[in-house]
């Protein structure tokens, strides 16, 4: 199977099960500090252990209450199912042929020590006439715990055994997942099998699906029962401890314990005030000697095992793991200004704050060294997740690095950039490092939420080119449904296991075997899949990751055809496999649960962008520098675009009485360093502004206030999330900044923004500038479109306050927001437009009804006229309305187009109960509000099916090319039509602009 058509497939790779022969782990082991051994000492033959459907050798086992006992419980239930027969099992017998379960005086007279194995690895072995599945195993009384990391190795070596001989898969839990085929004569090769993991560490995220809410959890694990754990426990999930954790000090309660007593201990914010308790908690300062001697106490009383009292606190719960004290901050860090950090983070910038950090970690783990087999552990992650240069580590610090994985490693900047970091922090711990990964770009608050991750070929790469530096790594594989990410979690646990199996055998295999006839169509489908996910990273250029807008995504992406396509494969799918219960009902889910998901996520893109995937702007570059209090002059202002704000979604019931009373107009433009805004806000009423004369910066009860609020989101590489930023600023100039992140609001945060507010005759104006460092923006071209709003709040002294919004979607959620984009190129003035007084905004004398420039037939004049009261822009907009079915409109020639040259018409629409005659006239589908463009070479009619019913604004756009030559008189008109209906329709900003190539 092909995902990806740069991953040539490798027909001379391992096939699947099949594991490194002896030579080759000979060679590895001097240069890999752990390998998968399969070696096969083969002897002649085969060991029947069933015939005909009866058993030929019990199950020896003499533990029955540990692991070797339930081991042989689960061997029992598969072999039965596969042969047909029943297995016994028994604590001895005096003969072969036997299969010992577990380590035994047998196995070890057989030369089989199970201490000469890595951990988790196991032998599968015959000798004599005897099968032999043992690994090492912790002593104690067993129960299904996925996580207790105690190891159980002779579960390994049965679920081998029943993978690579019985044929049995277990590709995901719950109902249908595995899949048991009957042999009723069953035998084993004569050979000793010893196989061990490349990889220590094989961890994924979110086990407890019902527990996170997934809405197909049911699809994949039996609610209150433990299928999941045995799935991974059937899979070899790992079973070590190694760097366990994250944000450990946010759970050390440091401000409940220190705060009132040591506020210095806590990182100096830039205005002077202390990192308490904010939105995300406290933050320490680490270079702080009181913050490293609690750290060290705290470590010393879990690390001895001292009760959590004896620290002030209720648990250790999430301050450490097993044999390991976490110190790490959690996200958001708040960097330290005091002059200790700052000399130290100011001597080498771009190490963050790995150099104030890391020495704290590494104090901490000189006074419990002591401690033998105890650890300090952190991540390097967020302000230290450079190597330090200045500090050295002592050998029981631990750390997991946190990075992207699969999907950088996919395009040659990112990759080369991940390598790097992963091979310097190798380096340093001398291989032994983790890693923590981020495959879950589509979960909901991702990058891409929403989107199907299918990346199995990226797994297999990304593993084999970090193979050789690190132990393993944890997953952090988030989604929106468990069926978009089942597959790539049997892939990740297969492959970290052994990461030389061919990804495209074991692709091959899970195919044939989940879906048996239906597997072409299947295929098919995971292989589009795959490709529409690497659109999604992929469609701006690059090399490096740049995810799709959600625009983007859902309109030429995961497209409505596109989706239909893949529907259609699985109800070809469906219908070979009907007769089947299992097979229909994998196919059924993928189906409904993954091809269903998506297109339900497209249809809620639908339902909460609506008109805010229309309203989109962009941002160019300045083509001047800003002056010296670093806002860009007026003249710089000129040549940009302005985009203006509409009554608000909701309509309030002053909208509805009295229309866009004020209008308000912003202009973006950007820097090197900061992002620009010109405001302007129309307000002819000063006297009665309801602004609090009084009002100090940062002050939350500023949105009472008459305000515009400019709000942009973003993924913030910071925090590894969505980050939404919000500036307020009221009609004196006085700013309140906030930032929201993972749900939360942090009211500390400092925009930096340089403000210089007038106010003139008719109005406010605001020339706003916003630090890009302050944002987490180094590239603003990089980013691709970011979700963007302008509100104008306007208060009025008794009178109820008018709302307005340039998405007409929503105010204040993201997710409704328009969409800005970043532009290199600098602003250049429009091409004219070719229409006289589009902008409806007055009548000629003579003809008061009529727009300036526009014609209307005699017949229409009654029901044609400047509505100053609904308009888009400016002073009115045209208002067409007939009370009783017929046809209204107006007309405009124009004059000076040019051959071959392609125009964009655009303008502004409403509609007011507008009923159509669904039958009369020539073209029913016109019957209703549309516009038609006619040029020599194109007569079209915008929208295809005429608008009808009571809608708000909505833009329409389209563009048309010239002919090549034009006749003696060409002739070139837009008509703007109420057609064969009744009720109102409204037209403004209408517009015919050359496009330029």
């Amino acid at each position: 199977m092909q995902f990806y058509p740069t991953l040539l497939r490798n027909d001379a790779a391992k096939p699947y099960s099949k594991g490194l022969s002896r030579s080759v782990l000979a060679c590895a082991l001097w240069t890999l500090p752990f390998v998968a051994e399969r070696s096969g000492a083969q002897e002649l033959g085969t060991l029947a252990l069933a015939r005909d459907g009866k058993a030929l050798a019990p199950i020896v086992v003499r533990d029955s209450k540990g692991v070797a006992g339930f081991a042989a419980q689960e061997l029992k239930t598969y072999l039965d199912r596969v042969t047909g027969t029943e297995f016994a099992i028994v604590k001895a017998a005096t003969a072969g042929p036997r299969i010992f379960v577990g380590d035994c005086p047998e196995a070890r007279a057989a030369g089989l020590d199970v201490d000469a194995l890595a951990r988790d690895g196991f032998y599968r072995a015959v000798k004599g006439d005897d099968l032999f599945l043992l690994g090492r195993d912790h002593g104690e009384r067993w129960r299904v715990y996925l996580h207790d990391k105690k190891e159980h190795a002779t579960l390994f070596a049965v679920y081998d055994l029943l993978e690579d001989v019985c044929g049995v898969r277990w590709f995901k839990a719950g109902p249908f997942g595995e899949v048991v085929p009957r042999k009723p004569t069953l035998s084993v090769k004569r050979e000793v099998v010893q196989d061990e993991p490349v990889f220590v560490d094989r961890s994924l995220c979110q086990f407890g699906l019902h527990g996170y809410k997934y809405p197909d959890a049911d699809k994949h694990e039996t609610a209150g029962t433990k299928d999941r754990s045995l799935w991974g426990l059937r899979n070899r999930y790992e079973t070590v401890l190694f760097a366990e954790g994250c944000h450990s000090t946010y759970y050390l309660k440091y401000e409940e314990r220190f705060a009132e007593k040591h506020p210095d201990w806590f990182a100096l914010k830039k205005n002077g005030d202390r990192a308490i308790k904010t939105p995300r908690g406290s933050y320490l300062c680490y270079s702080h000697p009181g913050t490293v001697d609690a750290l060290i106490k705290d470590a010393r009383a879990y690390l001895t095992g001292q009760p959590p009292a004896s620290r002030g606190l209720k648990t250790w719960n999430k301050c450490g793991y097993g044999n390991e004290f976490m110190v790490d901050p959690h996200d958001s860090y708040i960097d330290c200004q005091c002059e200790r950090c700052l000399e130290l983070h100011n001597a080498d910038p771009e190490q963050a704050y790995s150099e104030v950090i890391f020495a704290t970690v590494a104090k901490v783990a000189e006074a419990v060294k002591d401690l033998k087999g105890k650890y300090v552990s952190t991540l390097a992650y967020g302000p230290k997740r450079e190597p330090p240069k200045t500090v050295v580590l002592p050998e029981n610090v631990r750390v997991r690095l946190c990075v992207r994985g699969p999907i950088h490693h996919v395009l040659p900047g990112s990759s080369a950039e991940q390598m790097q970091l992963i091979e310097a922090w190798s380096k340093r711990l001398k291989g032994d490092l983790v890693l923590w990964l981020y495959n879950n770009a589509g979960r909901p608050g991702g990058r891409v939420p929403g989107a199907a991750e299918v990346e199995p070929h990226a797994i297999a790469e990304f593993v084999r080119a970090a193979r050789p530096y690190i132990k393993g790594a944890f997953f952090e594989n988030e989604s929106t449904a468990h069926t978009f990410r089942f597959l790539d979690e049997y892939v990740i646990l297969k492959l970290m296991w052994d990461p030389d199996q061919d990804v495209d055998a074991l692709l091959d295999d899970f195919f044939v075997n989940f879906f048996g006839a239906a597997a072409p169509q299947m295929e098919r489908v995971y292989i589009r899949l795959a490709e529409l996910w690497r659109r999604v990273f992929t469609i701006y250029g690059g090399d490096r990751p740049r995810y799709a807008g959600r625009i983007d995504m859902w309109e030429k992406i995961y497209t409505k055809e596109e989706l239909a396509a893949l529907a259609a494969l699985a109800d070809e799918a469906a219908e070979l496999v009907r007769n089947n219960e299992a097979l229909a009902w994998r196919v059924a889910m993928i189906r409904d649960n993954l091809i269903g998901q998506l297109q339900r996520n497209r249809a809620d893109f639908e339902r909460t962008l609506g008109v805010a995937k229309q309203t989109r702007t962009t941002c160019s570059r300045a083509h001047v520098v800003p002056a010296a209090d670093g806002l860009l002059p007026l003249d710089a202002w000129e040549q940009a675009p302005h985009e203006r704000l509409g009554d608000a979604p909701w309509r309030s019931k002053h909208a509805v009485d009295h229309g866009l009373t004020v209008l308000t107009h912003f202009k973006v433009l950007w820097t090197p360093d900061a992002f620009h805004l010109l405001i302007d806000a129309a307000e002819p009423d000063f006297a009665n502004s309801a602004t609090f004369a009084e009002r100090e910066p940062d002050d939350r009860n500023l949105w009472k206030d008459s305000t515009v609020e400019v709000m942009i989101t973003l993924h913030d590489e910071r925090i590894m999330s969505q980050a939404k930023y919000q500036l307020l600023i009221n009609d004196r100039g006085v700013l309140a900044d906030m930032t929201v992140q993972l749900g939360k609001q942090d009211w500390g945060w400092d925009s930096g923004a340089k403000i210089v507010n007038e106010r003139h005759d008719t109005g406010w104006r605001a020339r706003v500038a916003i630090p890009f460092e302050a944002l987490g923006i180094k590239d603003p071209v990089k980013l691709g479109p970011v979700a963007f709003n302008v509100v104008r709040h306007r208060a009025r002294k008794g009178m109820e306050p008018e709302l307005f919004s340039w998405s007409q979607a929503g105010w204040g959620d993201p997710s409704r927001h328009g969409r800005l984009t970043f532009s290199p190129e600098p602003s250049t003035p429009l091409p004219p437009n070719q229409l006289a007084g589009g902008g409806m905004d007055c009548s000629v004398k003579d003809r008061p009804y009529a727009p300036e420039g526009w014609l209307v037939p005699t017949a229409s004049v009654p029901h044609v006229s400047i509505d100053a009261h609904e308009r888009w822009d400016g002073a009115g907009a045209v208002k067409l309305e007939l009370a009783e079915a017929g046809t209204v409109g107006l007309l405009q020639y124009m004059k000076g187009l040019k051959p071959d040259t392609r125009y964009r018409f655009r303008c502004k629409v409403r509609t007011a109960n507008v009923v159509a005659q669904q039958q009369a006239g020539k073209w029913p589908r016109l019957n209703g509000v549309y516009a038609n463009l006619f040029v020599p070479g194109a007569n079209l009619h915008i929208p295809r099916q005429a608008m009808r019913g009571t809608t708000d604004w909505r833009n329409i756009e389209f563009e048309a090319r010239t002919d090549k030559e034009f006749g003696e008189k060409p002739v070139f008109y837009v008509r703007l039509y109420l057609r064969n209906a009744t009720g109102t329709a409204w037209f403004d900003d209408v517009e015919v602009r050359e496009v330029r190539e």
